[in-house]
């Protein structure tokens, strides 16, 4: 796309796994274009390119989400290099995301994952929602954990009994949650 307009309107036209931009677009920039995608398309990968490498510029865009910051005149090899690490990334946040899709579900909770929202070495949370309302789903890992009495579930548990019982504006409210340690899957 030649315009800042023109690449908004491929991106909502098309699917891509991976955005390539200069920083420098007519009437806009590659970092808003970033902005953008992060808001509307999260699991776009995206690789900026730029003739006036700012260390700063650097730092944020890659804060934001961009897989890289390269630096012109780039090198044909570090350009397929980059574009192959960006695809595979994708390809296994999808396989992910699928994973996490089967999993929400076998909760049968009417819920439809959205997005994940993070994850780490216990649990991973989800955005979901049923009939127009979003929630945060947060699931136990247990397969990286096979003991039921294991202290993940026990602190898992710890955290859902206690965040049950607080009612306050800023503090996110849980309206439903499973620990037994039957579930395969506990969740908040």
């Amino acid at each position: 796309a030649g315009t800042y307009p023109e690449a908004l309107e491929s991106l909502s036209s098309v699917h891509y796994d991976l955005l390539v931009s200069d920083v420098n677009i007519a009437e806009h920039s590659g970092i808003e274009l970033l902005s953008y995608c992060r808001v509307n398309l999260p699991n776009l990968e995206v690789i900026l390119i730029t003739g006036k490498p700012v260390l700063n510029d650097a730092v944020q865009t890659v804060r934001q989400g961009a897989y890289d910051y390269l630096p012109k005149p780039v090198e044909p090899s570090l350009l397929r290099s980059t574009v192959a690490a960006a695809l595979e990334r994708h390809k296994q946040k999808r396989e992910q995301f699928t994973r996490t899709m089967e999993l929400g579900n076998r909760l049968n909770l009417g819920l439809r994952v959205v997005r994940t929202l993070g994850s780490g070495s216990m649990g991973i949370v989800v955005l979901a929602e049923r009939e127009g309302i979003y929630y945060a789903l947060k699931m136990l890992q247990l397969w990286r954990d096979a003991s039921p009495g294991s202290k993940s579930l026990g602190r898992f548990a710890r955290e859902a009994q206690v965040l049950s019982k607080i009612d306050h504006r800023n503090v996110v409210k849980i309206h439903d949650y499973s620990l037994s340690a039957d579930t395969e899957t506990p969740y908040i």
